[in-house]
C-alpha cells in the first residue's frame, strides 16, 4: 500500500500582527462603550454607574445620626428617576458606620463610597458600600449629616464630585467637602442622574 506523500511544517507565522489588530480592536470596542462622563461632575463616581434605577438599600446598625443621614440620602436620591427600598431581592447598597479613624485612606474623610462587585467591562456596580467616619462626623449638626448622607449615596447613583467652577451657586452636596448649607442635590445633580437611564 502507498502512502500519500504528505509534508508538514514546523514553521509558523507570525501572530504578532494579529494579536495587535485583535488588542487596538478590544480597546477600542471597550472605550465605545465606556459610559459617557458626566458634564459638571469631574467625570463619573469613579466607583462604576448603578445596575438599575432602583437601589435596595441595607444598614448594618447604624447610629441614630448615621440613620437620619441615609434616609436623607434616599429622600434626595427619589428625587430623580431613581426609587429606592430597604425590601428586595437584590442588594444593591450596603451602610455602615464606626470610627474608622484619620489615618491612610481616612486622613480627612468623614464618608467614602466604593463598590464591592463591579463590572469594568459595562462601568456597573452592582454592590455599592457606604460608610461613615465616625471619628469626623459624630460632632455634625443634623444638616451637615444631611449633606454626607446626600453626597455618599450621590456617588451611588454614578455622581462625582462638583467644584466651584461647576457649582458657582455653591448648593449641591456633590461638593467634595460636607456643608451644613449644601444638604442636598440640585438641578444639575438630579439631571445627570437621569441622563443614566
Amino acid at each position: 500500500m502507498a502512502t500519500p506523500n504528505t509534508k508538514r511544517s514546523t514553521h509558523m507565522r507570525s501572530s504578532t500582527p494579529r494579536m495587535i489588530l485583535i488588542a487596538a480592536a478590544a480597546f477600542a470596542l471597550l472605550a465605545a462603550l465606556a459610559a459617557p462622563a458626566r458634564a459638571g461632575h469631574s467625570g463619573d463616581s469613579g466607583i462604576g454607574n448603578p445596575d438599575s434605577k432602583t437601589h435596595c438599600l441595607e444598614y448594618d446598625a447604624l447610629t441614630s445620626d448615621g440613620y437620619n443621614a441615609s434616609q436623607h440620602g434616599r429622600g434626595q436620591l427619589q428625587r430623580s428617576v431613581m426609587t429606592t427600598s430597604m425590601s428586595c431581592d437584590s442588594l444593591d447598597v450596603r451602610v455602615h458606620d464606626g470610627y474608622y479613624g484619620t489615618s491612610g485612606d481616612w486622613n480627612g474623610l468623614a464618608g467614602m463610597a466604593d463598590c464591592l462587585a463591579y463590572q469594568w467591562w459595562s462601568n456597573v456596580c452592582e454592590v455599592y458600600r457606604v460608610r461613615y467616619n465616625l471619628t469626623y462626623a459624630a460632632g455634625y449638626s443634623d444638616a451637615t449629616w444631611d449633606s454626607l448622607g446626600c453626597h455618599e449615596l450621590g456617588h451611588t447613583a454614578g455622581l462625582g464630585h462638583r467644584t466651584a467652577s461647576n457649582d458657582t451657586d455653591n448648593n449641591s452636596c456633590m461638593r467634595s467637602s460636607v456643608s451644613s448649607s449644601r444638604p442636598r442635590f440640585d438641578t444639575h445633580d438630579v439631571n445627570a442622574i437621569d441622563a443614566l437611564w
